[in-house]
């Protein structure tokens, strides 16, 4: 009698949600335009993103954004929530991207305080910012038919530890250097670089970084193109491997690469 009703008192699974039955976004880009939010949601199907080895996949996994417009982060959320024909699931989301109009209009610091009520995105997302078309940089995919999940956007650390040329950020670290004024905080900025590779004859889109965007969560201080910044890896302790080109009158004598460099201020 003593274990039948204690079994009264177990809690059940009447709440939860199966798997199968819900859209996962892996990706976010918010816009600003005209007093009005635009947020896009990239999603993914994740049995294509694990690798079977030994196969190759015969097409290219489709990839789904969709895009919701409101007054706030919250009411674009709401009008993509009127279309989604499943439960939309923000845990997975592993990176953000912020257009240029939204920095340009100090808007950073109030879409993050939004983010935050939604208790699923972590902070360990890594932040992008561009000044292209949002949904072009979330339907670009990589090589070989695979997932957008081998991209630069959702897997930078990969490519940084070959060229280390602009160290990735995490939203975690972009809000601790925000908040401490001896630092200074910056977004890297993704854009498509078109006709560097081909497809089988064909023009093949692919992510790269062009820049970074210096902000901080309440002010925007400008934009700094890639080739501005060739000093930057010198005085990172995340650089892992740099190029470096020598010259002798005005002629490319050697290139060298430097793994692990140190430096010291005197």
């Amino acid at each position: 009698m003593v274990a039948l009703f204690l079994l009264l008192t177990l809690t059940g699974c009447w709440s939860r949600y199966e798997v199968q039955n819900m859209n996962y976004a892996t990706a976010v880009g918010i816009d600003y335009v005209d007093g009005q939010y635009t947020l896009y949601v990239q999603l993914l199907d994740f049995l294509t993103v694990a690798k079977l080895e030994g196969q190759q996949k015969a097409e290219q996994p489709p990839v789904w954004v969709a895009k919701g417009e409101g007054s706030s982060f919250t009411e674009a959320a709401n009008d993509l929530y009127s279309t989604s024909q499943q439960r939309l699931n923000w845990g997975q989301i592993s990176a953000i991207l912020f257009s240029e109009r939204l920095m340009k209009e100090n808007k950073v610091g109030e879409v993050l305080e939004l983010i935050n009520r939604y208790r699923e995105i972590r902070y360990l997302a890594w932040l992008f910012s561009t000044r292209e078309p949002i949904e072009e940089i979330l339907l670009a995919t990589p090589f070989f038919r695979l997932s957008p999940k081998a991209s630069i956007l959702h897997n930078p650390e990969q490519s940084f530890r070959q060229f280390s040329i602009l160290a990735p950020v995490r939203l975690q670290q972009f809000v601790l250097d925000s908040n401490e004024k001896a630092r200074t905080s910056y977004i890297p900025e993704l854009s498509l670089r078109k006709g560097q590779w081909q497809e089988s004859n064909k023009p093949k889109e692919l992510l790269r970084y062009s820049g970074v965007q210096v902000y901080d969560l309440n002010n925007y201080y400008g934009r700094m193109d890639l080739k501005d910044l060739s000093g930057m890896p010198w005085l990172s302790t995340h650089t892992i491997r740099v190029p470096l080109d020598l010259f002798t009158e005005e002629k490319l004598a050697a290139v060298l690469v430097a793994e692990k460099p140190k430096y010291e201020v005197v």
